[in-house]
């Protein structure tokens, strides 16, 4: 998203415009009209190695990025996850361990592709609380673990690793936010089995929609090209991104093809954009902690910290507040759409599809307790940044955010009632978490 302002009709209010986070460049937009003027927009269309596959030229400028041997353009970061599951041979029914706080399409996707999911709490911090992590996979004996990056915040990976060691567990990493991020210099998305990550239109990278499903392994990658809607010999068009001849071979009559290639189209927007991830990381960043201290400054808002030895990507920021009731939690929404003109995200909301609450789709939700998860939610509101916000952005943003928590402070009673009068009329829009 990108903050612009415009007066309301609201006295001196002012609000911000939601826009794509990334706009296209002129490269991006140059490279998108040569395909479209030459209908090049399937992938197969050309011969192999054409310069005019610009889908297979991301595809190499991410292995390269990653350092990583293969990467396949997909139609989402959720058909990526699905596709990781599937070529991991994951049996139908199977326990898959995942993040309690994470987007919907997560555990989506795992039911997808057949697994079941068991949810691990989260930590104030907002990453997987790893003494759950080991609980649960000893309880459940799930032997699969889709690990979320959500909002691009990271646990002590030598712990993750350490743990998938003792207890057999196959990682799959959904870097969906954390592409860019490093662990001790090391880039997320590089300790699974495979990783995963998404180009839909608020990530570092824009394509609308997409994603890329990276690894090391030749059976992997040999078994997503397959799926992903390679048949005959289109392999070969995959050049040196194609696993040994043998194993396409081997996999192109016994795997079923799923049809989520990712088109040529997206491929000739995202080319230029991979050279500006790290770019766009380090004005994130500098954004990010401008706003962070100037946040702080009230009294009741905190934002979560990172581990000290986490490289971040902070293209969105989450923050906290403190001496706060449920249902002001949507009256300080309102206000910040009102003085801002934009809604923020309230996590602990039962509206939000980051609230694992309303995942109604995973057996026995109902009888599941998830109370870490629910106390590091139940107050925390998010936003996405854009990463060229300007320093009279910032303040300006801050402003509307400290600004409606003191009209909220200020106005307790008719606030709280407001709230109380839309939770009689809509019970279920409150936080689940302590109400």
């Amino acid at each position: 998203m990108h903050w612009q302002y415009v007066s309301l009709a609201l006295g001196s209010a002012v609000g911000f415009v939601f826009e794509a986070m990334a706009s296209m460049s002129e490269q991006s937009i140059a490279c998108a009209v040569e395909v479209m003027q030459q209908g090049l927009l399937n992938r197969y269309q050309m011969d192999a190695g054409a310069e005019t596959n610009y889908l297979l030229k991301t595809e190499r400028a991410l292995s390269k990025y990653l350092n990583m041997k293969y990467c396949l353009g997909l139609n989402s970061g959720g058909s990526a996850i699905f596709l990781a599951l599937k070529c991991a041979d994951m049996p139908d029914g199977a326990l898959v361990l995942s993040n309690a706080f994470t987007f919907n399409a997560v555990p989506s996707a795992i039911a997808h592709a057949g697994g079941r999911t068991v949810l691990v709490e989260c930590t104030d911090a907002m990453v997987i609380d790893l003494d759950d992590l080991e609980k649960k996979a000893k309880a459940s004996g799930a032997k699969y673990f889709v690990l979320s990056y959500m909002r691009g915040r990271i646990p002590d990976m030598d712990k993750i690793m350490a743990m998938c060691d003792s207890l057999g567990l196959y990682l799959i990493e959904d870097s969906a936010h954390a592409y860019g991020c490093e662990w001790k210099g090391r880039k997320i998305g590089t300790f699974g089995h495979s990783s995963t990550i998404s180009t839909q239109a608020n990530k570092v990278m824009n394509s609308g929609e997409g994603g890329f499903l990276c690894t090391d392994d030749d059976d992997i990658m040999a078994k997503a090209i397959i799926s992903a809607g390679s048949y005959e010999e289109l392999f070969l068009k995959h050049c040196d991104l194609s696993p040994p001849r043998e194993l396409m071979i081997k996999y192109r009559m016994t795997r079923v093809n799923y049809s989520i290639r990712m088109t040529n189209l997206q491929g000739a927007l995202l080319f230029p954009q991979v050279a500006q991830i790290d770019i766009r990381r380090d004005k994130h960043n500098a954004i990010y902690e401008e706003l962070v201290r100037r946040l702080e400054e009230h009294s009741r808002i905190t934002v979560p910290p990172q581990l000290p030895e986490v490289t971040p990507v902070y293209d969105s920021i989450q923050f906290n507040v403190s001496n706060m009731q449920p249902a002001q939690v949507p009256e300080f929404q309102k206000r910040l759409k009102e003085i801002g003109g934009k809604k923020f995200e309230a996590f602990g909301l039962m509206e939000n599809a980051r609230n694992w609450h309303t995942w109604k789709f995973i057996d026995g939700l109902d009888d599941l307790s998830l109370p870490k998860t629910d106390a590091a939610i139940q107050y925390t509101f998010d936003t996405r940044l854009h990463f060229e916000m300007s320093q009279n952005k910032i303040e300006e943003m801050v402003r509307v955010i400290h600004s409606s928590l003191d009209s909220l402070s200020s106005d307790k009673t008719s606030g709280l009632a407001s709230a109380l009068d839309n939770e009689a009329k809509n019970p279920e829009a409150l936080i689940m978490a302590g109400a």
